[in-house]
């Protein structure tokens, strides 16, 4: 339940709030349930508050700090976050469809079943954030910073994920169909088990990514570069791999059957019990 008192505080205006919270530095604001649509709290001093539950929607909240704000179960629909500092914070299970959070600050946030469906996170800053089972459907995250993030069985699908950085991220089990990945860096990341199914990744850096198991049918990896990646028992079927750099990948059981394959680098690639029916003129014969 809300402080009261607190929230008259917030009544008197961004400044007046500030300054309180300067002058009593250890003070954790107490806003748990506060309904707060549509306010204007650009620069917002909110450290540290709690916000459980709390009703954001359409508030503005560029520039604020929210570093380790409690805001599990908070409603931010259509809110606006852009460059806000979101450090440590926890957003468990809350709602941030069609939010802005365009160069927004997240690392180490743990976001953990949150909804971001649409939502616009392009250069925002979301590494070793806790993203497991976060639904992205749609979302932008052009360019974003998902080193070392959890993505763990996320829903990603049809999302824009352009120029990211997913270094080392893990995206086991993550829903990817149709996503946009042009150009991403995936070093190391582990995309086991991952749906990758007609996803756009041309252009993008998989060195020695994990993709065992992974389905990558339909996908358009042209390009691309999976030099000692493990492919072990993926599925490549009809995936363009044109011009993709796979020497000293493992492709081991993998299904390659009908994929586009003219000008890929198998050099020291393991292609034991490897399906290549690749019949077609148009592809390079193995």
């Amino acid at each position: 339940m809300t402080n009261q008192a607190h929230y008259q505080q917030l009544s008197q205006g961004v400044a007046q709030w500030n300054q309180w919270r300067q002058q009593h530095p250890d003070l954790v604001p107490n806003l748990n349930g506060v309904n707060l649509s549509g306010m204007r709290l650009v620069g917002i001093n909110l450290r540290d508050a709690q916000l459980n539950n709390a009703t954001l929607y359409n508030t503005d909240l560029d520039g604020a700090n929210l570093s380790g704000a409690q805001l599990s179960q908070a409603t931010l629909l259509h809110a606006s976050l852009m460059h806000t500092n979101l450090t440590g914070s926890q957003l468990i299970g809350a709602l941030l469809s069609a939010a802005c959070m365009d160069g927004a600050i997240l690392v180490q946030a743990v976001l953990t079943g949150a909804d971001l469906k649409m939502a616009s996170l392009n250069h925002a800053d979301l590494s070793q954030a806790r993203l497991e089972a976060v639904d992205f459907r749609g979302a932008s995250l052009r360019e974003a910073d998902l080193d070392s993030a959890n993505l763990q069985r996320a829903n990603v699908q049809e999302a824009n994920l352009m120029q990211a950085n997913l270094c080392q991220a893990n995206l086991s089990f993550a829903e990817l169909v149709g996503a946009a990945c042009h150009q991403a860096y995936f070093y190391r990341a582990n995309l086991h088990q991952a749906n990758l199914e007609a996803a756009q990744m041309i252009g993008s850096y998989l060195l020695r990514a994990d993709l065992s198991q992974a389905n990558l049918s339909r996908a358009d990896l042209s390009w691309s570069n999976l030099g000692q990646a493990n492919l072990t028992d993926a599925n490549l079927y009809r995936t363009n791999l044109r011009g993709v750099d796979c020497r000293r990948a493992d492709l081991r059981r993998a299904n390659l059957s009908v994929a586009h394959v003219q000008g890929t680098n198998f050099s020291q690639a393991l292609l034991s019990e490897t399906l290549l029916a690749v019949d077609a003129d148009s592809w390079h014969r193995l």
